[in-house]
């Protein structure tokens, strides 16, 4: 174990945090609160409201995926724009 950590060591970059801090800009944390897409709120039971219906579960998935997310997305897209014109740098946390 030993030996394989010498041989790492050159190519691992380890940064201290007290090093990181400095090169950091002050975080400006902003939680917009989204409401739901209509879409979304018709179709959120789908998997109930379809019981029964014998479909391909590829394009059920996609279909889905596509509700789920289309609020925020629009959202998103136009707080990107907005702060690209604006040079700023984002990080997104999403769950």
């Amino acid at each position: 174990l030993a030996n394989l950590h010498m041989e790492l060591r050159p190519h691992i970059l380890r940064r201290v945090i007290k090093d990181v801090e400095k090169s950091l800009t002050l975080k400006i944390e902003r939680i917009l609160k989204v409401e739901m897409h209509y879409k979304w709120i018709l179709e959120r039971n789908f998997h109930n409201l379809n019981k029964g219906v014998h479909g391909n579960q590829a394009n059920t998935s996609k279909l889905e995926r596509i509700v789920f997310s289309r609020g925020k997305l629009v959202i998103l897209d136009k707080l990107l724009v907005r702060l690209h014109e604006t040079k700023h740098r984002v990080l997104i946390f999403s769950q």
